[in-house]
């Protein structure tokens, strides 16, 4: 129990943070100032904590989460004119909108907490893929579930933990057919999760022709449910674009500014003797560095016959071609790559010998420890 123990002092810490008499788990969504007159009514008559002048993009998803079917005219301008672009993720939305039962403040709650459930969801699945009481065990549950990526989908409540959970369930599934059905899943919580396609249709040579069926019905199970949502939200909103900016470039561009600016930060730092924020912009450095080895493990390590590798092979590609839009912070990278992520520590823990593995793990993992550091040093301020 002492593994499971030390692992789940992480949510709670965040828990504890989020937590107040008043408003309950309200601040984990984290309500921009600046947004609220543009809310709408039903947000706009309880009364949220607001942390920060913008927020995070939390709040955006917890407003939809309030009429899924996105008919309420408020939402538009609540979204920051994004609606579009948001509601293709509905997975979040919608389970809080059900376990809410349709009303305002119990679904806020219940978007607030939902990232929690899946947490330990994985917590369990990967107890079950591999004994945490192992070094190996223990090492695979931190390298995920203590990452900056999950846990700021823990502290920001942003459907990236859930998506990850589903294709995670994928992975692990010894079932072609729940495999598809889970990567389908994960596409309506994060539409990036389609990029996990590969596990469910890798081209086997030997019966290439005979898998063409197999193919074709993972392909309707996995794009089905996505495209289906993706077609209501054009006719619903057919002014609107699905498409965010400055989330792509050309290869690798965006990760070459993203080091060059952070070096310069970094030196900036320095130089101005800002010694608080050094840790922070130390990572903002290390962190896009473990990402390209982690890339480069799976590109170098081609294992077609692994579930970990089909699953993640996917997200190398976007790692290339991630915009300045998405280069902005660690705290959305780590998000948008934690597939990629997990894929590679579930890989090492399949490929690599004793001798090897504490080299690749550390190599891979170092930059994903800022949001570990930043949970403690918050709970002990606030203490």
């Amino acid at each position: 129990m002492a593994p499971w123990a030390v692992l789940v002092l992480m949510p709670i810490l965040i828990l504890v943070n989020g937590f107040d008499s008043r408003n309950g788990f309200l601040r984990l969504i984290h309500f921009g100032q600046n947004f609220q007159d543009t809310r709408i009514q039903e947000i706009r008559v309880i009364d949220l904590p607001n942390l920060t002048p913008w927020g995070y993009d939390g709040q955006f998803y917890a407003q939809i989460a309030v009429d899924p079917s996105l008919r309420h005219e408020g939402l538009k301008k609540a979204t920051y004119g994004e609606l579009a672009y948001r509601a293709r993720r509905i997975g979040l939305p919608f389970l809080a909108f059900c376990l809410g039962l349709g009303q305002p403040f119990p679904i806020l709650q219940a978007y607030a907490l939902l990232n929690f459930l899946f947490w330990i969801l994985l917590l369990i699945t990967l107890n079950r893929y591999r004994n945490l009481n192992t070094s190996r065990g223990s090492s695979l549950a931190i390298s995920i579930l203590w990452s900056t990526g999950t846990l700021t989908s823990l502290a920001r409540s942003v459907p990236d933990l859930p998506a990850v959970a589903f294709s995670t369930w994928a992975l692990v599934s010894q079932s072609q057919a729940t495999a598809n059905l889970f990567i389908g899943i994960a596409a309506l919580f994060k539409e990036t999760a389609i990029l996990s396609f590969p596990r469910v249709a890798w081209p086997e040579r030997k019966h290439f022709n005979s898998a063409i069926r197999k193919y074709l019905m993972s392909a309707l199970i996995v794009f089905g449910p996505i495209l289906a949502w993706s077609i209501y939200i054009y006719f619903r909103l057919p002014a609107e674009t699905m498409l965010g900016s400055g989330n792509f470039s050309f290869p690798f561009s965006g990760l070459f500014h993203k080091v060059q600016g952070s070096v310069k930060q970094l030196l900036d730092g320095f130089s101005h003797r800002a010694w608080m924020h050094l840790p922070f912009l130390f990572f903002e450095l290390i962190c896009p560095i473990s990402l390209l080895i982690q890339s480069v493990y799976m590109v170098i390590h081609f294992r077609s016959f692994s579930n970990a590798w089909k699953t993640g092979i996917g997200f190398v590609i976007l790692f290339c071609f991630l915009g300045a839009g998405v280069w902005g912070d660690q705290y959305a990278y780590s998000r948008v790559l934690l597939p990629l992520t997990v894929s590679f520590n579930f890989l090492i823990q399949e490929q690599e010998t004793a001798s090897s593995f504490w080299s690749w793990y550390l190599l891979g993992n170092a930059g994903m420890s800022w949001m570990c550091m930043e949970t403690v040093s918050r709970s002990f301020i606030t203490l």
